[in-house]
């Protein structure tokens, strides 16, 4: 298979729906989209007490996807990287005060549990990441009544690798016993073996591997079974190497040295740039703070808490 061909058909696909999708999820000159419609009837419901406190959640879910997708939107079609920051910020905010909120009573998901758990280590809120990693294994662990991802997924292989390394680097552990862990971990079980290796040109090679599978695994449109494997399918992650972004990271973190560039095609794109994320982003204001005083005033606690670092 031609890797770099599936590669520009999937990149086609990407900036062709930020071209073309207009009215649903990206906004006209005269309509915000349907998409935001949706999110804003979700609030104002609960402004009005037509639907119950308790969906609060819901509208926090549903507002972390719409400015996800208006961040890449911003910086892959208008290229505009203060509107790219400041809709990243306000999606894992919003996400992560939705799994404060749920993570006891709720089953969220390996994908957009981790997907929000490395958004807030690539933008500087290390506390924030690592408090949902630490529910993430409560959760694995069957401790404390956590739901939030359940045993995990097997079919999120790049997940459980950055939920690894983030063992491997802070000293803690899993049961994987009771982890619905993948049977197949290539190159991830390689990329762990070595993440800390300073030859420059050993962890360009990594990270090609990783991008070859990022790109195989990004493919829409698949049939039968492998259609539920396809781990980075979604539009927000198609282009966006997450998993790889995260391990290089946590290697500067650890006083380790990076390429400069890198041979992939894949982290050529504006969204494998690393240098988006040299600096904490600030934590944002979410739209109507008191519904959430209202229904849980510990959250809204660590919500201003936030606000006031």
């Amino acid at each position: 298979m031609d890797i770099q061909r599936e590669f520009e058909k999937v990149k086609a696909n990407v900036y062709k729906w930020h071209k073309k999708d207009k009215n649903e999820w990206f906004a006209t000159e005269d309509n915000m989209g349907s998409e935001k419609e949706r999110v804003n009837r979700r609030l104002n419901k609960l402004l009005t007490k037509e639907d119950p406190m308790y969906l609060i959640g819901l509208f926090y879910e549903d507002s972390f996807q719409w400015h996800i997708n208006q961040a890449q939107h911003a910086l892959l079609y208008h290229e505009n990287q203060e509107s790219y920051y400041q809709h990243i910020a306000l999606g894992v905010e919003y996400y992560y005060l939705a799994i404060l909120l749920q993570y006891k009573e709720q089953f969220l998901g390996m994908r957009i549990v981790s997907f929000t758990r490395i958004l807030a280590e690539l933008i500087g809120w290390s506390k924030e990441s690592s408090e949902i990693a630490q529910l993430m294994i409560q959760s694995i662990n069957q401790e404390d009544e956590v739901k939030l991802i359940e045993d995990g997924d097997k079919f999120y292989p790049a997940m459980w690798f950055t939920l690894d390394l983030y063992c491997k680097i802070n000293n803690t552990h899993y049961d994987k016993e009771k982890a619905d862990y993948p049977n197949i971990m290539m190159p991830y079980d390689e990329v762990l073996l070595e993440w800390d290796n300073e030859d420059l040109n050993r962890v360009d090679q990594l990270v090609s591997k990783m991008a070859d599978l990022h790109v195989l695994r990004s493919r829409q449109g698949l049939k039968g079974d492998e259609e539920w494997e396809q781990e980075f399918a979604h539009r927000e992650m198609q282009l966006f190497p997450l998993e790889i972004l995260y391990w290089l990271q946590q290697r500067e973190k650890q006083g380790l040295k990076n390429p400069e560039k890198f041979s992939h095609y894949l982290m050529q794109e504006p969204l494998a740039q690393m240098s988006l994320f040299d600096k904490k982003l600030p934590f944002p204001e979410i739209e109507h703070p008191e519904l959430l005083q209202s229904y849980n005033e510990e959250v809204y606690k660590i919500y201003m808490a936030q606000r006031e670092e």
